[in-house]
């Protein structure tokens, strides 16, 4: 997972994306695979930022997988997504 203090996405132009997609999670480890594929198939400049609420399963271990494509962290979520566009 990346430090929320690095460039919000550095292969993006001027390291600001497009769209910023926010994941918030808790104990999803059965389903969060699935949801974060799905976000990093898509074909424009995005960052992806995984929320976990300190979840019990093994949400934390599966996100250290995605480390090089996500921002991930736990809450409290202050993190500022700069994107033009936010999804929740």
């Amino acid at each position: 997972m990346t430090d929320a203090s690095e460039p919000a996405c550095q292969a993006c132009p001027n390291g600001v994306p497009t769209i910023t997609v926010v994941l918030p999670t808790y104990n999803g480890a059965a389903l969060l695979r699935e949801s974060v594929e799905s976000v990093l198939a898509q074909d424009t400049d995005f960052e992806l930022i995984v929320c976990d609420d300190h979840s019990k399963d093994a949400t934390w271990s599966m996100l250290q997988t995605y480390a090089a494509e996500a921002r991930c962290g736990h809450r409290p979520f202050r993190w500022i997504a700069p994107g033009d566009y936010v999804f929740l």
